[in-house]
């Protein structure tokens, strides 16, 4: 994949709310078909950068760029057919009594695209499979456990056929059974060349999976090469990835 343009680059990135400076020149470079983990303490400014990267948060000052467009340019919006974006989770179905089916498909919407088409059900049906939630296409996502819920936002951000996944702490809170299909999506997704960001506190079933680990500290990179061991008490597979979270978010997503 040499020569390929960066799908991510992340070049001098500030964002302050208000007088605070949240994120300070923060710089990043993700290669086509690589893996890397996001990490660092609670309120470091993790999903902070993420939120910024995908439009929720303004940005002060450097810039974001997507397969070599940046955000200033108008065409920065053609490429996000290309981008694949996994929030927290946080109620799947924001309220409403969606069905899994219709959450998926609402992936293939977006600016220019506001109306589905032919096909979208057949796509959806397929990303659900790949979470091994197919089954359950037409169940409301309300009466998800909390790593169905999470699975059915990763079938979203899937049924894009992205070329980059942004994920935000996808293994918070989720079963054994969740992680191991997260992970079985996360190593179909690379043999394909898909690049992915990944938000974590820990690296759980994914390690054998990533290329590096970025780790953020008060809003500054302070490292990147190979990831950490997880901190002691949080190697079993069970151990439960819920925590507190002090970073804030601001407008709607590009998504």
């Amino acid at each position: 994949m040499q020569g390929e343009v960066a799908p991510l680059e992340v070049t001098d990135l500030c964002v302050s709310f208000g007088q605070t400076r949240v994120l300070d020149n923060v710089s990043m470079r993700l290669e086509p078909g690589r893996t890397v983990a996001l990490m660092g303490p609670n309120g470091c400014g993790k999903s902070t950068l993420v939120k910024a990267i995908v439009g929720i948060n303004p940005i002060a000052a450097g810039s974001v760029s997507f397969f070599g467009i940046p955000h200033c340019d108008r065409r920065f919006r053609s490429q996000l057919r290309r981008v694949g974006y996994v929030p927290q989770r946080i109620g799947a179905d924001g309220g409403v009594p969606s069905t899994a089916l219709e959450v998926v498909r609402s992936g293939l919407l977006g600016p220019g695209r506001l109306l589905p088409r032919p096909g979208d059900t057949a796509r959806a049906l397929k990303a659900l499979e790949r979470v091994n939630l197919a089954h359950r296409a037409n169940d409301r996502v309300a009466t998800f456990s909390g790593g169905q819920a999470q699975r059915v936002l990763i079938a979203r951000a899937l049924v894009r056929a992205p070329r980059l996944l942004i994920m935000d702490e996808p293994l918070a809170g989720i079963d054994a059974a969740s992680r191991d299909s997260l992970a079985e999506a996360v190593a179909d997704m690379k043999k394909a060349g898909v690049a992915m960001l990944i938000v974590l506190h820990e690296t759980g079933t994914l390690a054998p999976l990533l290329d590096t680990a970025i780790t953020l500290e008060e809003g500054r990179v302070i490292r990147q090469g190979s990831p950490l061991p997880p901190a002691p008490g949080h190697e079993s597979p069970d151990h439960d990835h819920v925590h507190p979270h002090a970073d804030v978010s601001g407008g709607p997503s590009l998504f």
